[in-house]
């Protein structure tokens, strides 16, 4: 008996060996050049026995009758007096929704925006859009994805930005006339600050294509622009000579604490400038998706080159910017 429990506590000690990852640090006498070291103790136990396979196992049994396993009590259970429960949980699939928005507004985020707990701007276009189709349709969750974002103080004209909504399990089918009334109540609700236009069923691919598409698109700006020194026609021949030019952007400081420190290539692919007085001019500019149009006028301290400061030898910061378009290759016009 003391060799069986003597057995039993060092096969105790080999599994908790293998359970902490086979690697015994108060051993101090390891023999790193020990093959059989390294072997576990459970494929020891396996070459030193072989059990029947579980064909075997599953054909002895059926040799018996239940009536055998009765006899020696191996098919009783304990009564018991506790009912029985279960639950029946209905979902639908997701439903998706799809349209453009614009933003009249510089002071409109298009997601809720909170710093240390205040908010910032107003009711933000997300929830302008969720909270009244969420509320229609009794969705658990209302999930919206724009392609790209503007800034709180930039507005989205033109067509609009595209976005899809995700509504998870919806308690009502949306059929055109719904669609077509929550187009209707959202922009009077809202008009004239934000404005949805084109609403429509989507799908699953609508939703996983959306960022890809923010990136392939090309986006046309107009924006007020102050240069520090007097303007002349010169400074207005070197911007408008600007075309197909490749610039690099690092991550801009103002957005470095949500976004990775990457130097980004970008496209300016026109730009048209116009004199408004000695120091401002009104500047459009068409760009590939994802450019920091703020960045590419005054340079960010260097880290966007070649920049509208750079080109006029002066320092140079925006006033105002517009989104006026957004629109793919095929469609380019300016």
């Amino acid at each position: 008996n003391n060799n069986n429990n003597n057995n039993k506590s060092q096969n105790k000690e080999k599994e908790e060996e293998e359970d902490n990852g086979g690697d015994n640090n108060n051993n101090e006498n390891d023999d790193e050049d020990d093959d059989d070291a390294d072997e576990k103790p459970v494929l020891k136990a396996r070459k030193q026995f072989q059990g029947p396979s579980v064909a075997e196992v599953t054909k002895i049994l059926s040799s018996y009758r239940i009536s055998e396993f009765e006899s020696k009590g191996l098919l009783e259970f304990p009564e018991t007096n506790q009912k029985c429960g279960f639950s029946i949980i209905l979902e639908r699939e997701a439903i998706y929704l799809c349209g453009n928005y614009t933003k009249n507004s510089r002071e409109i985020p298009q997601s809720p925006w909170f710093f240390n707990d205040i908010r910032k701007g107003e009711i933000s276009v997300e929830e302008r859009l969720i909270n009244p189709i969420k509320q229609l349709t009794n969705s658990d969750i209302v999930q919206f994805h724009a392609a790209g974002r503007e800034d709180i103080d930039v507005r989205m004209l033109g067509k609009g930005r595209n976005f899809v909504l995700k509504l998870i399990n919806s308690k009502k089918i949306l059929t055109n006339e719904i669609i077509l009334f929550l187009e209707s109540s959202i922009n009077k609700n809202n008009f004239p600050l934000v404005q949805i236009n084109n609403l429509k069923k989507g799908n699953q691919l609508n939703f996983t294509q959306l960022q890809a598409q923010a990136e392939a698109h090309y986006k046309k700006y107009r924006a007020i622009v102050w240069i520090e020194k007097p303007i002349n026609l010169e400074h207005l021949n070197i911007l408008n000579s600007i075309s197909n030019l490749e610039i690099d952007q690092k991550t801009p400081l103002r957005v470095l604490h949500r976004r990775t420190l990457l130097t980004r290539k970008k496209k300016i692919l026109k730009v048209n400038v116009e004199k408004i007085s000695e120091n401002f001019i009104v500047l459009d500019v068409v760009t590939s998706g994802g450019t920091y149009v703020k960045e590419f006028v005054h340079g960010d301290f260097g880290r966007t080159s070649p920049s509208v400061s750079d080109f006029l030898n002066s320092d140079a910061d925006i006033i105002q910017l517009d989104v006026l378009e957004v629109f793919d290759e095929k469609g380019l016009e300016y």
